[in-house]
């Protein structure tokens, strides 16, 4: 896939579904490994690229008509920028756990983002009422 200004990102991507009585499990996982990307960013050209790159897994089970439903997830890898003569590295270790009802337990990715601690939540997942 082309980048906004210039170079690119190697997309893999791969889902499954399966299907146990009246339980569903969604399984995804996805792979960006981008080279020379550049893009702009509040008014800020930088470039980043990574070998492996990004990769995200998640799995969603949900059990009967929404009677239980979960998320979990993994973020991983690393990307290494540059930005006016400036350059790092950004390592990413995230993970996504959540089962969202109706009383509002939604889920939340926490770990590490560029060396720092993240905690974030997601505010609203679709079909649970938030």
């Amino acid at each position: 896939m082309d980048c906004p200004i210039g170079g690119q990102v190697r997309v893999t991507e791969s889902a499954a579904e399966a299907v146990a009585g009246d339980t569903l499990r969604l399984s995804t996982d996805f792979t960006a490994a981008p080279a020379g990307c550049q893009f702009w960013q509040g008014g800020h050209e930088f470039t980043i690229g990574g070998d492996p790159g990004v990769r995200e897994q998640t799995v969603v089970v949900i059990a009967g008509l929404f009677e239980h439903f979960s998320i979990k997830g993994t973020v991983t890898g690393s990307v290494d920028w540059q930005l006016a003569g400036r350059s790092d590295s950004c390592g990413i270790d995230l993970v996504l756990t959540g089962e969202p009802n109706l009383s509002g337990n939604e889920p939340a990715w926490a770990g590490t983002l560029c060396d720092h601690g993240v905690n974030l939540e997601v505010q609203s997942v679709p079909g649970t009422g938030g």
